[in-house]
């Protein structure tokens, strides 16, 4: 079974069994593409967001896919948090309507889902979470019963006003620890200040005191969110470097222009000896 997702910015994969009527065919295949993998649009107050995301059925067998809406947010170490939808301030679930809400799809099928929402001339920033449950449909079934693996992928959702205020992420508690003899271990707090989410890239460069080591580390990759008003913590585990003296070089960055930086000095590491 291959499903092609990822959990960039809350994207979830989640597997749910199911055991049916049915023999599964031991050659069977399901291969799921849905794009794009996070949905992000930029509207005019008051506009109307009218858009599409497409579900590819690569697999070998056809699909019964149904849709569900949840309502989501980020806890302090930005883990996604489930609601029942159209239960939270931010819900885009009572102004979308995603059509068709089932459909058969066969093997080598695409469908195009429409997404259309008329949203209101005050907002800043609404998102959803738009699952997809995908079963399996065995044309030749026999008897007895057998155990149907049914992915539910969410696609996260998120609607933002031109007008809203950019994000602005404030840095504080900048702490550094010798993991162990080769990684270093990094930790801080974000708290986005603007109304629409950020997915900062992080940019560590590390260098030997003697200067025979650097190497330059991305974290992040631009991948995790922080949401609007959220406070987020970041751990980061860095290696493998020198157990000497080390300079390193944070650069995060906290808007589309700005970036916190800084320059530390961590001490070497501490060597027990074996009794």
């Amino acid at each position: 079974m291959k499903i092609e997702m990822t959990k960039r910015g809350f994207v979830l994969s989640l597997f749910l069994v199911m055991v049916i009527g049915l023999v599964a065919d031991a050659g069977a295949q399901l291969h799921i593409q849905i794009t794009p993998q996070i949905f992000e649009r930029v509207i005019s107050p008051g506009g109307t967001l009218n858009d599409r995301l497409t579900f590819h059925n690569a697999g070998s067998v056809p699909l019964e896919v149904s849709l569900e809406l949840a309502d989501f947010d980020a806890d302090e170490q930005g883990n996604s948090v489930k609601f029942p939808p159209a239960t939270q301030e931010y819900s885009l679930a009572p102004y979308l309507r995603v059509t068709p809400i089932r459909a058969r799809i066969g093997p080598g099928q695409s469908l195009d889902y429409r997404l259309v929402a008329k949203l209101s001339p005050d907002f800043d920033h609404r998102r959803v979470m738009l699952y997809f449950l995908s079963k399996p449909v065995f044309e030749d079934a026999g008897e007895g019963s057998r155990t149907i693996v049914v992915p539910k992928i969410g696609i996260p959702v998120y609607v933002e006003s031109r007008t809203a205020s950019a994000a602005v992420l404030g840095v504080e508690n900048v702490e550094w620890k010798r993991l162990d003899d080769s990684r270093l271990g990094l930790t801080l707090t974000t708290t986005n200040a603007g109304q629409r989410i950020i997915r900062p890239p992080v940019s560590l460069e590390i260098s030997s005191a003697d200067g025979s080591f650097y190497e330059v580390f991305n974290l992040n990759g631009g991948a995790d969110p922080v949401l609007p008003g959220r406070l987020r913590h970041w751990a980061f585990a860095v290696g493998p470097v020198p157990g000497g003296e080390l300079s390193a070089r944070l650069n995060f960055a906290t808007s589309l222009r700005d970036s916190f930086v800084r320059e530390y000095e961590i001490p070497a590491a501490v060597v027990t000896e074996a009794q």
